[in-house]
């Protein structure tokens, strides 16, 4: 039997430790949209490697014909839709940290401008349906407040008189009298 030496064992250990700690995974999700091709744009990809994770469309998906990768990034064509993971090496650099910390400080920033961004439109929404619901009550108080043909607003009622006369007059249910327009003072 033979033995391998404990110097080779740790180092192909180490080896494999490099590799996986080398590949952290970014994913994009790229969509063909109406049968056309498009780009996602992958920042250093020639230096990434890129698999396709997840199919999310019916169409199919093959690499090379519906979709590939070059110095722009990953492509999609022919209605492919899917997700894609891109695989890069883990640079231990302070540059290649900051880089990233910078990032997530800009992605925060973006998150946040969004959500108030949202907040606004919310706030905007609300305050046009109370003004419809204003114009609604507005307009069901003069449907009310409408003498019916034949009648005109008037600020008194008829007398006995006035009645012999030929004068009608009505209260509405928004308190305005209405007197007919038949009737001369």
């Amino acid at each position: 039997m033979r033995v391998t030496p404990s110097w080779m064992i740790k180092s192909m250990i180490l080896v494999n430790l490099i590799a996986t700690q080398a590949r952290a995974a970014d994913y994009v999700v790229c969509e063909s949209d109406q049968d056309r091709r498009r780009y996602c744009n992958i920042r250093d990809a020639e230096n990434a490697d890129v698999e396709l994770s997840r199919q999310l469309s019916n169409s199919m998906c093959t690499e090379g014909y519906s979709w590939g990768r070059d110095r722009r990034g990953v492509w999609v064509d022919n209605g492919c839709r899917a997700e894609f993971s891109i695989y890069r090496r883990n640079y231990d650099s302070y540059d290649d940290r900051e880089r990233g910390r910078e990032r997530e400080r800009e992605a925060d920033r973006e998150r946040e401008r969004l959500q108030r961004e949202e907040e606004r439109i919310r706030q905007e929404r609300q305050q046009v349906e109370r003004e419809r619901e204003q114009l609604r009550e507005q307009e069901s108080r003069a449907r009310e407040e409408r003498c019916p043909p034949g009648f005109v607003p008037g600020g008194y009622r008829c007398s006995e008189n006035d009645r012999r006369r030929g004068c009608k007059d009505m209260r509405m249910p928004g308190g305005t009298t209405c007197n007919s327009r038949g009737w001369n003072r």
